[in-house]
C-alpha cells in the first residue's frame, strides 16, 4: 500500500497524472483502514485536475494482496563437540595383591646321623605322606618315625626299619585319620646299645 502511494507520488511529480491515478487505484484496492493518505491524494488529484475521471470512492476493489517480504532471522547454533567418552578406567586400578613366597626349607637335625629333605618346614600335608631322607649309624640297630599334635609329647609310631637309608623314602604317613591342624613328625635312630642321639623333627601342617 505504502509502495503504490510512493510511486503515485513521484508521478505526480513528473506530472504523469495517468500514471499517478494507476498507482492510486492501486494502492486503492489495499484495506479501507488504510486509506487515509489516499483519500487526501484523491482530493488534490480532483482539485488540481478536474478535467480527469475521478478516483472510484467505493470500498477497495478485491484484488491479490501484496505484501513486503518478510526477513526470516534464523540463528545456526555453533556446533558444540561431545565429550570424549574413555573406556578405561579414570583411576590407576589398584594392584592385586602378591602373595608371599613360600621358600621350602628342610629342617636342620640336631645330629648328623640323621637328615630328612621333606616334607619341609610348615609344609601343609594331606593323604599319603612320604617322609624322605637319610639314616645312617655304624652300628644302627633300627630306626622308628612317630608323629604327634603340636605342643603334645605323646608321640605315636607310624614306621621304621632295620637298616640304614640314603635320602630314600624312610615311610609314608597317612594323614586321612588325623583332623585338620598343626602336627609334628620325628625320625630318632637307635644303636645297637638302645642308645640314640637327638631325633629330628619336622612341623607340618595337615589339610585333607
Amino acid at each position: 500500500y505504502e509502495a503504490y502511494l510512493a510511486l503515485g507520488d513521484q508521478a505526480m511529480r513528473r506530472e504523469a497524472r495517468s500514471e499517478a491515478v494507476g498507482y492510486y487505484n492501486q494502492a486503492g484496492s489495499m484495506a479501507v483502514a488504510e486509506q487515509t493518505g489516499l483519500l487526501r491524494r484523491r482530493e488534490a488529484i480532483a482539485r488540481l485536475f478536474p478535467n480527469l475521471r475521478a478516483l472510484p470512492q467505493t470500498e477497495a476493489q478485491t484484488g491479490p494482496e501484496i505484501t513486503a517480504p518478510v526477513a526470516i532471522d534464523v540463528e545456526i547454533a555453533t556446533p558444540t563437540a561431545l565429550p570424549v567418552v574413555s573406556t578405561q578406567a579414570e583411576t590407576d586400578p589398584t594392584p592385586m595383591p602378591v602373595p608371599p613366597t613360600v621358600i621350602a626349607v628342610a629342617p636342620v637335625c640336631p645330629d648328623d646321623h640323621i637328615a630328612l629333605t621333606a616334607p619341609t618346614v610348615n609344609a601343609q600335608v594331606r593323604g599319603s605322606v612320604a617322609v624322605v631322607g637319610s639314616v645312617k649309624l655304624e652300628e644302627l640297630w633300627y630306626y622308628k618315625l612317630e608323629w604327634a599334635a603340636a605342643g603334645s609329647s605323646d608321640f605315636a609310631y607310624f614306621g621304621g626299619a632295620e637298616r640304614t637309608v640314603e635320602n630314600n623314602v624312610l615311610g609314608r604317613l597317612d594323614t586321612t585319620a588325623l583332623p585338620d591342624g598343626d602336627y609334628l613328625i620325628r625320625v630318632t635312630v637307635v644303636d645297637q646299645t638302645g642308645n640314640y642321639p637327638p631325633p629330628c623333627e619336622v612341623a607340618v601342617t595337615v589339610a585333607n
